[in-house]
């Protein structure tokens, strides 16, 4: 059982009795008590429940001004209690003498394998302590220095029970990596190394890389914000390629890198579980892209990878299309605001031909004209798995209107199509429309924003809606009017499958909203009319 009482003011009295409650109690496991301002003489009241206490296994008095008489309380209390293995005190404001207690504790101490001291006023005499209590964990945010890595490092040569080494924010150094760098040859049980904000730069660094060679364990690597050049991440990148079970390879904050696509090609590459990959707006050019298909290239269960916002442009479509070729079980790509031009959508739909798994395709503000669009549209035509398209914020004019609804009147998988805010005039919205008469399937269909005039747009519409088909129309921002909405009203008399008309920003005044009403209650089939920001309230 576990007590989660983390930020509710407990206070020093609070801490009082709970403390009475702890000391005979024999089912709570795990209390967690972070940021309750305990104090000192809280911190006192508890520390002499745990010395009875024969239950509890893990506590966290994180963020509580313990300070360096509330950690002797603790120290003292922990010289006779032999069950708790995980203890929290980040951020306590405990400096070197308070460790100094904390060391002489646990000696003798069996069971702690867990102390978090984050945040802490330990230096380099503090840490100079802790290095003969290395078992899982030393911590991030303190003080260090060069001189308490060296400490460090001499007690890790002989440790060998090391398993997790935490060391951000430090100010470790160039020499400080070094030193660790040393002690770390022969530590292949070490699954994880946080070494984040230590201006290690980039000699170390590859001291550090050469020594973690043969760990074949590693998991987590983190690196970032600590002077690395791109050539020493690249090079590292290279270097770590063996790591079957790396996960979290992070060394973002360091000189240009794509860093963030380095860490997910270790993710696609030796997670055996990654489902979902979110990777947008990182600043992902085309060696990142290839980083990614190159650990595609093997995996087997990514069903959903969101590239969107970043620099892909057509050389990184055509590594993505090389790597998704032979990918059986993706099912969706955000590829928006990539800079994917009509050479890369060529790429693209080269591997569409063929793929069996991609239902979802959202190509949203890219450079995609006409010609682009024909590329799509040839796939189309004898596609059986997309259902998704999303074209919109492109270049699309009537004439890739045509191709997209011709391929539309033999193609009965697609569902949904989204060419808002391209460039189609009134003869593409025909086109659409005549394909609207032969395709039964298509349910949404999103057309704003284009260039057709108002009573085109309403007269397909109109005509659309007796096809007893879509389920969906979005038409805001057009000028419509309330004869327009009129004309919707007595269409929607014979339709029963449209459940939602969006028609914001489109002039409709107190005329228009009462024909849609009027429809709304002798309609058999709820409908959701969108009327905001036509000068009137929205109905539903």
């Amino acid at each position: 059982m576990s007590l989660y009482l983390g930020r509710n003011q407990i206070g020093t009295k609070g801490a009082q009795y709970l403390a009475d409650a702890l000391q005979n109690n024999t089912i709570v496991r795990r209390v967690y008590l972070g940021d309750n301002e305990i104090g000192e003489i809280g911190t006192f009241h508890i520390a002499e429940a745990i010395k009875s206490n024969q239950t509890l296994m893990a506590l966290d008095l994180s963020k509580n001004q313990i300070g360096t008489r509330g950690v002797k309380y603790l120290s003292d209390a922990l010289q006779d209690n032999q069950t708790i293995r995980h203890l929290f005190l980040r951020d306590n404001e405990i400096d070197d003498e308070g460790v100094r207690s904390l060391v002489e504790a646990l000696k003798n101490n069996p069971t702690l394998t867990l102390l978090r001291l984050s945040s802490n006023l330990i230096g380099p005499k503090g840490a100079q302590y802790l290095s003969d209590l290395l078992r899982t964990n030393m911590e991030n945010h303190n003080n260090i220095q060069e001189e308490g890595t060296r400490f460090l490092a001499e007690a890790l040569i002989n440790n060998t029970t090391l398993i997790s080494l935490f060391l951000r924010g430090n100010q470790i150094g160039s020499q400080g990596a070094q030193y660790l760098a040393d002690s770390l040859q022969n530590k292949k049980d070490l699954t994880k190394l946080d070494l984040s904000d230590n201006n290690i730069g980039d000699q170390s660094t590859l001291y550090l890389a050469d020594a973690l060679q043969d760990n074949m364990t590693l998991k987590l690597f983190n690196l970032n914000c600590n002077g690395i050049s791109a050539k020493t991440a690249e090079h590292l990148y290279e270097l770590f390629q063996n790591k079957q079970k790396l996960i979290n390879f992070d060394l973002k904050d360091n000189e240009e890198c794509d860093a963030a696509a380095m860490n997910a090609s270790f993710q696609i590459r030796n997670n055996k579980k990654i489902v979902r990959l979110n990777l947008q707006s990182n600043k992902i050019g085309d060696k990142g892209a290839k980083y990614i298909a190159d650990a595609l290239k093997n995996n087997t269960t990514l069903q959903e990878l969101d590239l969107r916002s970043n620099n892909i442009g057509e050389n990184g479509a055509q590594e993505l299309s090389v790597a998704f070729g032979n990918h059986k079980v993706v099912k969706e790509i955000y590829l928006c605001d990539s800079g994917i031009t009509d050479q890369g959508v060529q790429c693209i739909t080269e591997w569409l031909k063929n793929n069996k798994s991609l239902q979802k395709l959202y190509l949203q503000g890219n450079c995609i004209t006409d010609i682009g669009v024909e590329y799509i549209a040839d796939v189309l035509e004898n596609n059986r798995v997309l259902t998704t398209l999303d074209l919109q914020k492109n270049e699309i004019g009537d004439q890739g209107a045509q191709y997209i609804a011709h391929a539309l009147e033999t193609n009965q998988t697609l569902t949904s199509i989204d060419i808002q805010k391209n460039k189609i005039g009134d003869q593409g919205a025909q086109y659409f429309m005549n394909a609207l008469k032969i395709n039964t399937n298509l349910q949404h269909i999103y057309l704003r924003n284009n260039m057709s005039s108002a009573c085109e747009v309403i007269s397909i519409i109109n005509e659309s809606l007796r096809l007893q088909t879509i389920s969906s129309l979005d038409l805001r921002m057009n000028h419509i009017g309330d004869e327009g909405a009129c004309y919707f009203a007595d269409a929607l008399k014979y339709n029963e499958t449209l459940l939602i008309l969006k028609l914001r920003g489109n002039e409709i005044g107190p005329i228009g909203i009462k024909c849609l009403t009027d429809v709304q209650q002798i309609r058999m089939t709820p409908i959701e009319f969108n009327l905001n920001s036509n000068n009137n309230r929205d109905i539903f």
